[in-house]
């Protein structure tokens, strides 16, 4: 529900914040998470971002190893095709 200019501002500053805190703590990259309505799991309003620094070796993966959506399409052409334009 934010306004694409907020959204635009937010992801900058999530953008520079999340070189600063990989740098603080020498970490590799960063996984950067938004939980988008109650279904998603985002319990706490206002919209926030979680930023979590990475270091190789810790046993972690990209999104994709931490999340599994159930009916998910299983190809990106597949995915292409349900996604609609307002």
């Amino acid at each position: 529900e934010m306004p694409a200019e907020e959204a635009g501002e937010l992801f900058a500053t999530v953008r520079m914040i999340a070189r600063l805190v990989e740098d603080a703590v020498s970490a590799a990259g960063s996984n950067i998470g938004l939980n988008n309505k109650a279904a998603a799991g985002q319990l706490v309003p206002p919209a926030h971002v979680h930023i979590i620094p990475r270091f190789e070796g810790d046993g972690g993966g990209s999104m994709h190893s931490i999340v599994s959506v159930k009916g998910a399409a299983d190809d990106l052409e597949e995915m292409a095709e349900l996604l609609v334009m307002e």
